[in-house]
């Protein structure tokens, strides 16, 4: 039993109230269904991605929540959320941010409603979606699609990334992170490639400029001749 009290109202396969989680028994049920050989290799799998959460300090940590995502943009009070990973920890806690992100994306992003034709505003707070070095957790396929609809349900990415040959080494050639954002803050950049994209997207522009010449004899008190040029 996942929900001793029945509060989520959970209901199983054939409609009735359940206090497992639907989704695990449908799993448990599929796997029970499996021949014993292929069950064995898929069990094998599932211990070596969830190996992670056998480890004391993530199974402390990961062992209870005392808040729950929809706070981030639904509390009284506006509520911030820090999470902090040393770089000593990055890879071998990739996987369970990576689980984070996609979780938090589509519980604050689930179905849009509308009245009148307009969207109707289904949160309290906005929010701010701020990472850093947004590809250590690798290509993110939720938030590369989400780019394009979070925006609706009052999420606002601010993603931070070293150069352009680092993004499409993690989101490949045809990424759609830039064209998903519709501000670009670019500092000096190292790389060539990222300076002609900057070029290319800053565009080309007419400048006019004013060149005034005078002429005439040092000695005499009036200049004999001005003239001017534009260019």
């Amino acid at each position: 039993e996942h929900d001793p009290t029945g509060k989520m109202q959970w209901k199983d396969s054939s409609g009735h109230p359940t206090k497992t989680h639907p989704v695990i028994a449908g799993a448990a049920r599929a796997m029970l269904n499996k021949d014993e050989k292929e069950r064995n290799s898929v069990l094998s799998s599932a211990k070596t991605r969830l190996s992670l959460y056998a480890e004391p300090i993530v199974a402390r940590n990961t062992a209870h929540s005392d808040f729950c995502v929809s706070d981030l943009m639904n509390h009284d009070k506006p509520v911030s959320l820090y999470i902090v990973v040393p770089p000593s920890d990055k890879e071998r806690l990739r996987p369970l941010i990576r689980l984070f992100m996609t979780y938090l994306i589509k519980r604050l992003a689930p179905t849009m409603e509308f009245e009148d034709g307009h969207g109707v505003k289904n949160y309290l707070h906005r929010l701010l979606l701020l990472i850093d070095e947004l590809p250590s957790l690798k290509k993110l396929e939720v938030l590369e699609d989400g780019l394009a609809y979070i925006a609706g349900y009052g999420i606002t990415a601010f993603l931070f990334v070293q150069d352009l040959p680092q993004l499409k080494k993690t989101f490949g050639e045809q990424e759609s992170i830039t064209s998903g954002c519709q501000l670009r803050v670019a500092f000096a950049p190292n790389i060539l490639e990222t300076a002609e994209m900057l070029s290319g997207m800053t565009g080309i522009t007419t400048r006019k400029r004013q060149n005034v010449s005078y002429s005439g004899s040092r000695i005499s008190s009036m200049l004999g001749q001005m003239s001017v040029s534009e260019d």
